[in-house]
């Protein structure tokens, strides 16, 4: 067996062994091979098993505390959609932390099984020093995972996706769910953790506490939905199970029911074991949930909607009324400015007219907004009446109150084309990353200038224009081919893909085949968009023109959610 990787400091943390085994066994094969986390890291698997997690003292006393803590008031969850019930039979309870406060999150009375732990205690109040202890292991565990996350960046395998240093930078433990599983007949099936309110590409770490429990994870695979190979640990006391960026979107996790003969027992707790997850609320991205019929906010996962409108006009109200909601949600900052990613072309005239409209009316500001334009033609002059400078500051820029330094697009007059192009990435990351990028198709679903054929990992880079696109552009030139530039400096694929959220407009028949192709087809370096179907957060707005080659029932499908998600804000405005 290959040894594991050790975490934390030597000497004041316990459990430096590492974890038993980590194994991973192909579906339907009794054959296992023994992992590090290293070989996780090379797999891409982005979970990592940390021994010696917290100091061993620190360990010990949430172990005995919170073994009382659940005794007396912990209460398995139970949960209700629509007419459908479901939960666990592990107990459980929630612990807030806000600035140093550590207060219990009680449950609401619809939310529990009253007779599942008939021993607790409706007037329990969490000791002091409970709440205390909780706090030191919030913020160890938060300097755990940067600690760990900075080594994964020294190996060269954490970066594959712009806005992960960022987030693990300012991640901070916003409350822990914790999970008391007293014995072997208490576990949890596959899930993931993928909601609104922890956003897109979030990260969960657990700690572990009392035995030795089996912890077990999958990739989803979304073509066949079957699953491949399953992984296993064994994890002993002390130890973190983290979750990294990408987990929740494309892996689930649990924790398997196990004879009592097959637990590793534990001097404290003997066969129990309590997790404690630790995870970050993000605000902004909760805001927009819509709110369940009873008032809560939904806990939505993220996935790529379609929007269907009748036409370009209720494209764009759409669009720019989504853009406003983004933007005054996000509350931006000259500290902490919205980043917002912007194409050309005739698709977002429409909502650049809307959001002029906007601006004029007060309801929305640029001031503390920084953008990034997705493409510009190589060898005509910024004042060219057809240079995508000329077209956002006609459009756009000249009519709102953006600041000039925040405005980015790519020079096609730069002396160095190749630099300009690593210029540009560089400053789209010196911004933590494009918070929303919105974007356009060509007839043959190309996104920016990358053509059919590009490359699905590219990065801002110097394209050579396809005959089609020469001549859809023509309409620009005055119809002249002549006129029409060869090359295009533009983002690629990767950039767009890096963005926190993406969306997409598509107008018009002549691009209905490309929607089609996105929509109801696989991922094809033969039409771009259709990598935005791995984005954990990506929308497709349309006319009713631009759907004549999808299915009838796919039709029917996305607008009975669009049905279902106005209900449910049209609910949630009546509760307020």
């Amino acid at each position: 067996m290959m040894p594991m990787v050790k975490g934390g400091k030597e000497g004041d943390r316990e459990g430096g062994e590492g974890p038993e085994l980590i194994t991973v066994r192909a579906k339907g094969s009794r054959e296992e091979r023994a992992l590090t986390n290293q070989d996780l890291e090379h797999l891409a698997c982005p979970f990592e098993i940390v021994p010696g997690a917290v100091a061993a003292d620190l360990a010990a006393d949430l172990a005995k505390m919170l073994m009382r803590e659940a005794k007396a008031s912990w209460k398995p969850s139970v949960w209700t959609v629509f007419n459908n019930t479901g939960g666990t039979n592990r107990l459980s309870a929630t612990y807030r932390f806000d600035e140093g406060i550590v207060t219990r999150e009680r449950e609401r009375r619809d939310a529990v099984d009253e007779d599942a732990n008939k021993d607790a205690d409706p007037t329990h109040v969490t000791p002091e020093s409970t709440l205390r202890r909780l706090e030191e292991s919030s913020e160890a565990m938060q300097n755990l995972v940067r600690e760990r996350f900075a080594a994964r960046c020294e190996r060269g395998l954490a970066r594959s996706h712009k806005g992960d240093d960022a987030y693990v930078a300012a991640w901070k433990p916003s409350f822990a769910l914790c999970n008391y599983y007293r014995d072997g007949t208490d576990g949890i099936a596959f899930h993931s953790d993928y909601l609104t309110t922890l956003g897109p590409r979030a990260i969960v770490a657990a700690l572990s506490l009392g035995s030795t429990r089996y912890f077990r994870w999958h990739k989803i695979e979304s073509d066949t939905k079957q699953i491949s190979e399953v992984y296993t640990a064994r994890v002993p006391h002390n130890h973190a199970i983290i979750m990294w960026p990408g987990a929740q979107e494309s892996w689930k996790h649990g924790v398997p029911t196990q004879s009592h003969e097959s637990i590793g027992a534990h001097p404290l707790t003997q066969l129990a074991r309590i997790s404690l997850t630790f995870r970050m609320r993000r605000p902004m991205i909760a805001s927009q949930a819509p709110k369940c019929t009873c008032g809560r906010s939904a806990a939505l996962k993220y996935s790529m909607r379609l929007i269907i409108e009748d036409d370009s006009d209720g494209v764009a109200a759409w669009v720019a009324g989504y853009v406003l909601k983004r933007i005054t949600d996000f509350a931006p900052t000259a500290e902490r400015p919205f980043v917002l990613g912007l194409p050309t072309g005739s698709s977002p005239l429409g909502t650049y007219k809307k959001l002029v409209e906007f601006h004029e009316a007060g309801k929305l500001s640029f001031a503390n907004v920084v953008t990034f334009n997705m493409d510009e033609y190589v060898g005509i002059p910024e004042d060219h009446p057809e240079s995508y400078h000329s077209f956002m500051w006609k459009h756009l820029f000249s009519k709102i109150d953006i600041k000039r330094e925040n405005v980015h697009l790519l020079d096609g007059n730069a002396k160095d084309l190749a630099k300009e192009c690593e210029d540009y990435e560089a400053k789209i990351e010196s911004f933590g990353g494009i918070e929303l990028f919105l974007g356009g198709i060509g007839p043959d679903g190309h996104i920016a200038f990358n053509e059919p054929g590009s490359s699905l990992a590219s990065k801002t880079r110097i394209k050579t224009l396809a005959y089609d696109t020469i001549v859809a552009n023509s309409r620009f030139f005055g119809g002249d081919l002549e006129k029409v530039p060869r090359m295009a400096l533009t983002v690629g694929v990767g950039t767009v893909m890096a963005a926190r959220e993406v969306l997409i407009i598509i107008l018009g028949i002549s691009k209905s085949i490309a929607l089609a192709k996105c929509i109801e087809e696989g991922i094809s370096h033969m039409w771009t968009v259709s990598a935005i179907q791995q984005h954990p957060c990506a929308c497709i707005v349309c006319d009713e023109d631009a759907t004549m080659e999808l299915r009838v029932k796919t039709v029917k499908y996305f607008k009975g959610l669009q049905q279902t998600d106005r209900e449910l804000k049209s609910a949630s405005s009546t509760n307020v």
